[in-house]
């Protein structure tokens, strides 16, 4: 189980030191513009959206979306290791500003096959995710942490296993998915 609590605006913590970090695969700013996620080979960092600086690393593998719930209360991760749901809350034991993140709930276990990137649908509770071992697109029911709980919907993506990325229309009628 993991957790990590950040101060916004301090430097102590569970702050990651580290500076020899992979290449940002993805990235999300938080609905109220203070956090910002990147995702990459050695799992999710965040980061002061004002000041550029690292507060903490959530350790998630190699990390293909990273993707904030509109009410900034969580971020998802999806994955090596899966599909997440890291809850965000005040942890006003270590300051007025500070954060806690954590610990993961996973949605989804992994695939084993190409990347897995997911997107939100407007409802912002779907989750519409890529399948390449399948060759479909998922729509996860995020408002369920289990992934025995969460109700599927499988769309072919008609015997495409190489999908790289997904995007959702902003009325959500509409997938995209390329490769």
């Amino acid at each position: 189980v993991q957790t990590c609590a950040l101060p916004i605006y301090g430097l102590h913590g569970n702050r990651s030191e580290a500076r020899g970090a992979s290449g940002v695969t993805c990235a999300d700013v938080s609905p109220d513009g203070r956090l910002i996620a990147t995702g990459g080979e050695d799992g999710v960092r965040l980061w002061e959206a004002d000041t550029g600086r690292e507060l903490g690393q959530l350790k998630a593998g190699v990390c293909e979306s990273v993707l904030f719930h509109h009410d900034g209360q969580s971020l998802i991760s999806s994955g090596a290791w899966g599909l997440y749901r890291w809850p965000i809350r005040l942890d006003p034991e270590r300051g007025p500003d500070a954060i806690r993140v954590g610990p993961p709930q996973l949605i989804r276990e992994p695939a084993r096959r190409g990347p897995i990137k997911a997107t939100w649908l407007p409802d912002h509770r779907t989750l519409a995710l890529m399948d390449n071992e399948y060759a479909r697109v998922l729509l996860i029911n995020s408002s369920n942490p289990h992934p025995a709980w969460s109700r599927r919907t499988v769309l072919s993506s008609v015997e495409n296993h190489r999908m790289t990325t997904i995007s959702a229309s902003p009325d959500g009628r509409c997938l995209t998915v390329g490769g």
